[in-house]
């Protein structure tokens, strides 16, 4: 079986169980579940049926060119490249980092001036490499 109709038959089995209180034997148990379709059977098989129909109609992700501009960094995120070796080197490690980045960016003692400076001169760069920079015309096999 696969993993969902295994899933939705062991809850089955869970809920026959709790309703008969244990007291078939397993031969007996498979009998009356080969025997016995519950109502909700159906509205689960369409719910499966309705997520299989979504996932073939998911969209092709857009190939990404290489040659493009890479993005302006704003100035937190200058903040956090700078700051988090430091962190590291403080032993601060995993998602505390990103919290910690948080709680630090928030703080109203913070010089944020050296990092907006640098977000905005990002910023500018951005723009000038976007105006020289021409995509690829997409042929039509790429599409297919």
């Amino acid at each position: 079986m696969s993993g969902s109709i295994q899933q939705i038959f062991n809850s089955a089995i869970l809920q026959f169980l709790n309703t008969h209180q244990g007291d078939m034997t397993v031969s007996e148990l498979i009998a009356v579940l080969q025997t016995e379709v519950p109502s909700d059977t159906v509205v689960v098989a369409e719910a499966t049926e309705m997520v299989q129909t979504e996932k073939k109609t998911k969209k092709k992700k857009k190939k990404k060119d290489p040659n493009a501009p890479k993005k302006a960094l704003s100035a937190y995120l200058f903040f956090c490249k700078t700051t988090r070796p430091q962190l590291k080197a403080e032993g601060v490690t995993g998602k505390a980092v990103m919290v910690k980045l948080g709680e630090m960016w928030k703080e109203s003692t913070l010089d944020k001036s050296p990092f907006t400076e640098m977000g905005r001169v990002d910023k500018e760069r951005y723009a000038k490499e976007m105006e020289a920079y021409t995509p690829p015309e997409s042929s039509a096999s790429e599409d297919n």
